[in-house]
């Protein structure tokens, strides 16, 4: 038995604790490495609250309007999770629990200690945001603009995050080029770590916690190998 559950990294503590009880049926949870929480020794003092999204401001006015666009299609998500007070992934699991495993960690210490890999990623990232349009982006970088003013305002709303979620995200020729990027090669590393634990433990149950951008792909293959959907739950983050 297999709970595949594709998650929003930020959201509602109800609902990181509605996952929570779901997998605590599971012998063996799966997860993606990069939403473990790492340790900060830099001593560096990381910027938040009102002084961040004026900053962030200052990057959507930029002439360089793919890193303006960058700013709009990341960081804004992150300030306006922020700013409405969200519970992050990252801080709501127990990822050190006996029975969890991380599924892409070898993905993520060659992007982060092979530059040659973290160049080939970068640029695939470009190479995304270039197949939006020129209007796309333009309009993508307003939203989020007048979005942090709201916030600045103290007048941005849960329904106006979602609404920029939808809006800005809703490009399907991008979103299949992004999830090449970031999900296949990786995914692929996941099932191989799969196949692993089916064969080492045998476990009765498996759960498989990763970002929603992942799930089409990691559905496939487990179709692959055999397994059959026979029910769907649905959860809001918000």
């Amino acid at each position: 038995e297999v709970y595949l559950i594709g998650t929003s990294h930020g959201g509602d503590k109800i609902y990181y604790d509605k996952i929570t009880e779901i997998l605590k049926r599971c012998d063996v949870v799966i997860y993606e490495e990069g939403q473990k929480p790492v340790e900060d020794t830099s001593q560096k003092t990381t910027k938040r609250g009102r002084e961040w999204r004026e900053e962030l401001l200052k990057e959507l006015n930029s002439d360089n309007i793919d890193d303006a666009f960058d700013t709009a299609m990341r960081s804004y998500f992150f300030a306006a999770l922020e700013y409405l007070g969200s519970a992050s992934e990252s801080g709501s699991f127990d990822y050190n629990a006996p029975n969890w495993v991380s599924g892409d960690s070898g993905w993520q210490r060659r992007v982060e200690s092979d530059p040659e890999v973290r160049k080939h990623f970068d640029e695939g990232l470009k190479q995304v945001w270039q197949s939006v349009s020129q209007e796309q982006k333009k309009y993508a970088i307003e939203y989020a603009r007048e979005s942090l003013e709201k916030m600045q305002k103290g007048q941005f709303l849960k329904k106006d995050f979602g609404e920029g979620f939808v809006r800005l995200w809703g490009n399907e020729r991008m979103i299949e080029s992004l999830t090449s990027l970031v999900g296949t090669e990786r995914d692929q590393e996941v099932f191989h770590t799969f196949d692993k634990i089916i064969q080492e433990r045998n476990p009765g149950s498996i759960g498989i916690k990763f970002g929603a951008l992942h799930i089409d792909f990691q559905r496939k293959l487990l179709e692959e190998r055999g397994y059959i959907e026979t029910s769907s739950q649905e959860l809001h983050n918000l």
